[in-house]
């Protein structure tokens, strides 16, 4: 699974409940925006994309693409892969 949708992450993580449920999705690339002036709110939402996947059976492996604070990839990877 790849989103990069431009702020709506954490909504089609949720949208893509069923497939984590059913584990058709073995690895995730969430990327998360973190513009200086929505921080609290993204910090917030980026947290809450973190506890949706470990309690799918993910575990947090990488953060990447770092464009300087602007935003940054999280990949999780499903536990015991």
């Amino acid at each position: 699974l790849w989103m990069d949708i431009e702020g709506s992450e954490l909504e089609g993580l949720q949208g893509a409940s069923g497939l984590l449920e059913r584990r058709a999705i073995e690895i995730a690339n969430l990327e998360i925006a973190a513009r200086p002036e929505t921080r609290d709110r993204e910090e917030a939402r980026a947290r809450e994309m973190g506890r949706i996947m470990a309690a799918a059976g993910f575990q947090h492996v990488l953060d990447w693409n770092d464009t300087g604070g602007c935003c940054r990839d999280h990949v999780f990877v499903r536990r015991g892969q």
